[in-house]
């Protein structure tokens, strides 16, 4: 689950930098909503950590 977890904090960052990298409105928009699914996806594993009292 930790590897989840930093695999999907690292989506976040990274399609964050793509899309304020020079992109257009539409691309930049992309970006974000991708970014918006990382965050999502790491409360997921958060909540699993949770769950399984790893926190």
């Amino acid at each position: 689950i930790g590897r989840q977890i930093v695999r999907s904090i690292d989506r976040f960052g990274a399609n964050i930098a793509e899309g304020a990298d020079g992109g257009t409105g539409r691309s930049f928009h992309y970006y974000m909503q991708i970014s918006i699914g990382s965050i999502y996806e790491t409360k997921h594993w958060l909540r699993q950590a949770e769950n399984r009292n790893l926190l």
